[in-house]
């Protein structure tokens, strides 16, 4: 079964690709504040936010 890449997922890579240090160094305020900017509904904002902390809990 093929992955397809949604809207908020690649919101979400393309985030982590313009940190440029580690994702479990930013401060939660900043990641906050670059997902809000990069997204137009709180639901996208949501999802995004999900994906980027699954992200990092795989990360450690």
């Amino acid at each position: 079964m093929a992955k397809y890449r949604t809207y908020q997922y690649t919101i979400a890579h393309n985030i982590l690709k313009s940190i440029p240090t580690d994702i479990n160094n930013v401060s939660s305020k900043y990641l906050t504040h670059v997902i809000k900017k990069r997204t137009k509904t709180l639901e996208d904002y949501e999802q995004v936010k999900q994906i980027i902390k699954e992200f990092s809990k795989n990360k450690k």
